[in-house]
């Protein structure tokens, strides 16, 4: 089983087409079924799953890749920071407690680590 873990921190659309380029690219080599993939985003990352903040092809891509099983989580300490809660975001992420700590916790249980 091949693990990763796609970061993002920034508010820059283009790391999160990066990241969603990477992963659909991971998928046509090696079937979701080998693979666990999770994106974290923390810091000002969380501010590019607002609802209605990104174009219906962006949206798109992260619903279908949710649909395959890909996990997409906010650190709740960004939404905090940011003044967002879980219903602001689309329905496709999840929250996890703190980005940074899930990060860790991900690569000691041997997860690949991917910034972008």
């Amino acid at each position: 089983m091949y693990k990763v873990l796609f970061h993002i921190e920034l508010d820059a659309i283009e790391p999160l087409k990066v990241a969603i380029g990477n992963i659909n690219n991971l998928l046509k080599e090696i079937p979701k079924s080998q693979c666990d993939i999770v994106v974290v985003a923390n810091y000002k990352g969380p501010l590019l799953f607002v609802k209605n903040m990104f174009d219906q092809e962006l949206y798109t891509d992260i619903k279908k890749l949710h649909e395959m099983g890909v996990v997409f989580l906010m650190c709740n300490n960004s939404l905090n920071n940011l003044n967002l809660r879980k219903e602001d975001l689309i329905e496709e992420v999840g929250v996890t407690k703190a980005g940074i700590l899930e990060i860790i916790k991900r690569q000691a249980e041997g997860y690949a680590y991917v910034r972008t």
